[in-house]
């Protein structure tokens, strides 16, 4: 047991371990704040218990002395809310009507006189007043908050419609809001008919760029067989015509029998316009070999390399339009800067500095001048302060 023990610990130290030490201030703190409601609630349920004795002891006195007769029973704690606004009136006004009424004096009922009475008494307010259920309706809809506020907002508008400035602001109001509104309503018919038509162009767009897909190899070969056939039709019909121009008849008119022996009938005279083919197939060939239909029809083919000669003929063309640009942009920047310097001119006058600064700079230095000149002509003042010898010098 000792090997499997921890070195330098005791057994049973766990046991001296607690979870809620007495020398803690928070610990101490909680215990004292129990202690201090517990002495609360002592003291309260002490001072119940005695008021309880008290009111006992107080009851006891009352059996006594009403079974002794010396005086009337008091009232019951909770009599009073039970009671009606009579009861609140004095004893003796009671006792006083009672014994006239046994003696035989005439009992006279004075309502008015009660009434006063009853308002003049504790709880008056909670009684209902004569005639208020005939106008209980119209009393509660006149004293209705909202009713109140309804009847404000009218007196608001006819005060409004009598006054004509406050109405035409208000018109004028009304109509700049109908207006936006008008606009927006507009605005918004406006984008969705837009985004409508986008969306159609589009459809057409995908639809005709399919198409174009799938039957641009088709419509290319058509279009060539059609140029193709028109071409050796025309070829065939002027190959026939000049035939049968250049060769000799071989048969009589007169005779139908040919060289060989074959029957022929009389066959009709055929107008030359009729031989070969039609206007319109040479149409169709003529728009066929067009420029665009020949740029479609050879988009696919590769181009042909350009000789020497062609290189060398598009190179001198290409150097001749860029020289011809240059000099279009040289002439086009001194003109722009030839009507600067005119305006600044007509704009300076003898009192502008810029006019004497420009005139200044004319005078000493010239337009070509460079800066030898410039050295020569102060040579005098650079050479002043030097010897006499060489004061005037000249190299």
């Amino acid at each position: 047991q000792s090997s499997t023990m921890p070195a330098g610990k005791h057994p049973l130290a766990f046991l001296g371990k607690k979870g809620f030490h007495t020398k803690n201030l928070k610990n101490v703190e909680k215990v004292w704040i129990a202690e201090e409601k517990e002495k609360a609630e002592e003291k309260k349920l002490a001072e119940i218990r005695k008021q309880i004795e008290e009111e006992r002891q107080m009851e006891e006195l009352r059996q006594l002395r009403s079974d002794a007769g010396l005086g009337q029973r008091g009232p019951e704690k909770l009599d009073w809310m039970y009671e009606g606004p009579m009861a609140a009136q004095s004893e003796a006004v009671h006792d006083q009507e009672a014994e006239e009424y046994l003696l035989g004096k005439e009992f006279k009922q004075n309502p008015a006189q009660d009434v006063k009475q009853l308002e003049e008494t504790p709880g008056a307010l909670m009684m209902q007043r004569q005639g208020a259920h005939t106008n209980d309706a119209a009393a509660r809809l006149k004293e209705d908050p909202l009713f109140l506020m309804r009847q404000q907002e009218l007196k608001a508008q006819q005060n409004a419609l009598k006054n004509p400035l406050k109405m035409s602001r208000v018109r004028k109001e009304i109509e700049a809001q109908l207006r936006a509104k008008a606009a927006e309503k507009e605005k918004k018919a406006e984008k969705k008919r837009r985004k409508k038509e986008e969306k159609k162009m589009k459809k057409e767009h995908k639809k005709r760029s399919r198409r174009s897909r799938s039957s641009s190899p088709d419509r290319k070969a058509k279009s060539h067989r059609v140029e193709e056939r028109a071409v050796r039709d025309s070829r065939d019909s002027r190959d026939s015509r000049d035939s049968r121009a250049s060769r000799p008849p071989r048969d009589s008119p007169d005779s139908g029998q040919s060289k060989f022996g074959l029957q022929h009938g009389k066959r009709s005279a055929y107008d030359a316009a009729e031989l070969g083919p039609s206007a319109a197939q040479l149409q169709r060939a003529k728009d066929a070999k067009s420029p665009t239909n020949e740029a479609w029809r050879d988009r696919g083919k590769p181009r042909q390399r350009l000789t020497e000669e062609q290189r060398q003929e598009r190179l001198a063309m290409m150097q001749a339009d860029a020289a011809n640009h240059a000099e279009q942009q040289r002439r086009v920047s001194q003109k722009s800067r030839q009507e600067k310097e005119e305006s600044i001119q007509a704009q300076s006058g003898p009192g502008d500095p810029r006019f004497l600064r420009e005139m200044g700079r004319d005078v000493y230095v010239s337009e070509n001048g460079a800066m030898e000149d410039r050295v020569k002509r102060n040579r005098h003042y650079q050479q002043r302060d030097l010897g006499s010898e060489s004061f005037m010098r000249r190299s």
